[in-house]
C-alpha cells in the first residue's frame, strides 16, 4: 500500500504492460484483458493500492491496530505453501544458492534458519525456500492477525488451506514442480474462478462445495458451518485452533510450532 500518487503511477505502468494504456477505454480494456498477458505483465510491473483516500483513509493495519474499524466476525487464514507462488521463478535453485540466500538475508541468524529449514528435509531446495517464505511472510502473520482480532473481542475463525492436489494460477506452474496449496490456491474452491491452470477434479470440487458452505453460512450468520462437515471452532486465547481445509478437514492445535512462529518473531526484531 502506497500514497495515491505512487499507486497511480505503478498501476498505469502495469496497465500499459498489459496493453491498456491511459485513455477513455482503459477500464474496459482491463476488464477484458487476456489473463496470460496480465500474469506476464505482473512479473515486471505491479498495480498498487493507495491510502489517504475516502475509501481507505489509513492503512488497514493502522486502523485495526488502533481499534478504529467496524468490528464484525472475521475469517482469517493462509495456504499451507503460500510462498511457492511468489518464488516459482526460483524452482531450479540449487542447495548452494539456497544457503547463500539465507546467509545474505539473515546474517547472524542464518545458522538457526538453516538448522530449522535444512534443504535436505525437503523435496528440493525450492521447497525449503518456500517453507521459509511461507512462515516468515504469511503463516505467522495470519496467526498474529487472529490473535489481534480475538483480542479486540471479535469472533474469529482461522483456516489453513492444504489440498495437496490443488491447481495453481495459470502461468505459474513449472513442469514437474509441486505447487499445490500455494498463494491464492483456495480462490478456485470458493469462487467462479477462471485463472487456474486447470479445472478442479471431482474430489477437489467436493472440498470446494464444503468450503463454499462455510463461507456462505458465515456471510449469512457470522458463523461458518457446513452440513455434514467438521465443526469450525472459533479461535480464542484458550483454544487457538486453525481449521485445516483439505481432503480430510481437521483442526490444527500446534500451528505456531508447525510454522516456527517463535523463530519468525525473533527474526523480525
Amino acid at each position: 500500500i502506497a500514497d495515491q500518487e505512487t499507486a497511480e503511477a505503478a498501476s498505469e505502468t502495469y496497465a500499459e504492460a498489459v496493453g491498456c494504456p491511459a485513455g477513455d477505454d482503459q477500464l474496459d480494456c482491463l476488464r477484458y484483458a487476456w489473463p496470460a498477458a496480465m500474469v506476464t505483465a505482473f512479473s515486471d510491473a505491479k498495480p498498487m493500492s493507495s491510502v489517504g483516500t475516502g475509501a481507505l483513509p489509513v492503512a488497514p493495519s493502522t486502523g485495526i491496530s488502533e481499534g478504529s474499524w467496524h468490528k464484525v466476525p472475521v475469517i482469517v487464514g493462509s495456504t499451507r505453501w503460500e510462498s511457492r507462488l511468489f518464488r516459482q521463478a526460483d524452482h531450479a535453485i540449487t542447495a548452494e544458492q539456497y544457503e547463500a540466500e539465507v546467509r545474505e538475508t539473515y546474517g547472524d541468524n542464518a545458522e538457526r534458519v538453516l538448522a530449522t529449514y535444512p534443504e535436505a528435509n525437503y523435496e528440493s531446495p525450492f521447497q525449503a525456500l518456500s517453507a521459509l517464505g511461507t512462515d516468515t511472510m504469511m503463516a505467522c502473520a495470519a496467526e498474529d492477525n487472529a490473535v489481534m482480532f480475538n483480542g479486540q473481542g471479535v469472533p474469529t475463525y482461522k483456516y489453513e488451506f492444504d489440498d495437496p492436489t490443488s491447481p495453481t494460477l495459470f502461468g505459474f506452474q513449472p513442469e514437474g514442480v509441486d505447487m499445490a496449496s500455494a498463494h491464492s490456491a483456495e480462490l478456485a474452491y470458493l469462487f467462479d474462478f477462471t485463472l487456474g491452470d486447470r479445472p478442479l477434479t471431482d474430489d477437489e470440487t467436493k472440498l470446494a462445495h464444503t468450503m463454499q458452505d462455510y463461507w456462505a453460512a458465515f456471510a449469512r450468520d457470522g458463523v461458518p458451518t457446513s452440513e455434514g462437515a467438521a465443526e469450525w471452532p472459533a479461535y480464542t486465547a484458550d483454544n487457538p485452533v486453525t481449521l485445516s481445509l483439505g481432503p480430510t478437514i481437521t483442526t490444527i492445535d500446534d500451528f505456531t510450532t508447525v510454522h516456527n512462529c517463535d523463530l519468525v518473531a525473533e527474526l523480525a526484531k
